[in-house]
């Protein structure tokens, strides 16, 4: 399983498909090297980027909650 642990993409250049791409290409990555999974956390309130994911094809596997007190 490949793993992806930081991905940015600079705040004046988002919407224009770069993030999708770098995914794409990790993607690529990871299946060159015989990797038959890819996964990444994704923060809750990042709904951009869980949009991304989603659209990407990626699902929950676990999810983490709290409760400010």
């Amino acid at each position: 399983m490949a793993w992806v642990n930081d991905i940015e993409v600079d705040e004046a250049c988002r919407g224009r498909g770069y993030g999708r791409q770098a995914m794409l290409l990790a993607e690529q990555a990871a299946r060159n090297r015989g990797m038959t999974s890819i996964g990444l956390n994704v923060h809750g309130r990042n709904t951009v980027a869980r949009t991304l994911y989603d659209s990407l094809g990626y699902g929950v596997m676990s999810q983490q909650m709290k409760k400010p007190l």
